[in-house]
């Protein structure tokens, strides 16, 4: 086969999976909870970026010249209600999604925290620590507050500024 018949094979696919693609972007868009990374990726000798948007029932893949916030956008909507849940890379803070509700992997939670009892001291060890803990225990903090030892959480609804998904810095005290 020719390189211009591979070339119009390869388009012809793009052209048939393009519905099956947008149908499942706008799927995804729906969903409660979405889980997004992203990783360096190689096209020749270009840099570009293998995105994942993804859940237990769907995934979406992109690959994109850059790692800005709007690949987040394009995939998921400007609108997206759902959960987004991901590392702490900053296109997923951007001020552009601050109203969305967030989620931070709890696997690089664990390792920030691992780092921080690794070189820390005083008052930042004693909150590594106490986090490490809590959020390998796996509480859970629903309708109300809830102690744990000198750490005091805040769940939604319960104390001005709280949200979900997040310890508002006004609510939280470590000794």
């Amino acid at each position: 086969m020719s390189r211009s018949g591979w070339c119009q094979a390869d388009q012809k696919l793009a052209n048939t999976a393009r519905p099956v693609y947008e149908r499942l972007i706008e799927l995804i868009r729906q969903c409660s909870v979405v889980y997004a990374d992203e990783t360096g990726w190689r096209i020749g000798t270009l840099s570009a970026w293998l995105w994942v948007f993804t859940n237990l029932e769907i995934t979406v893949y992109a690959i994109r010249a850059n790692r800005s916030s709007d690949v987040v956008i394009d995939i998921l909507g400007r609108e997206f209600k759902g959960i987004l849940t991901s590392d702490g890379f900053l296109a997923y803070d951007e001020q552009r999604l601050s109203a969305w509700l967030k989620q931070k992997c709890l696997s690089h939670l664990l390792t920030d925290l691992k780092e921080m009892r690794e070189r820390k001291t005083g008052r930042a060890l004693h909150f590594a620590r106490q986090m490490t803990v809590l959020v390998a225990r796996g509480d859970t903090v629903e309708g109300g507050e809830a102690e744990f030892g000198s750490l005091h959480l805040c769940s939604a609804g319960s104390s001005p500024g709280s949200s979900i998904g997040s310890v508002d810095c006004a609510s939280a005290q470590v000794d």
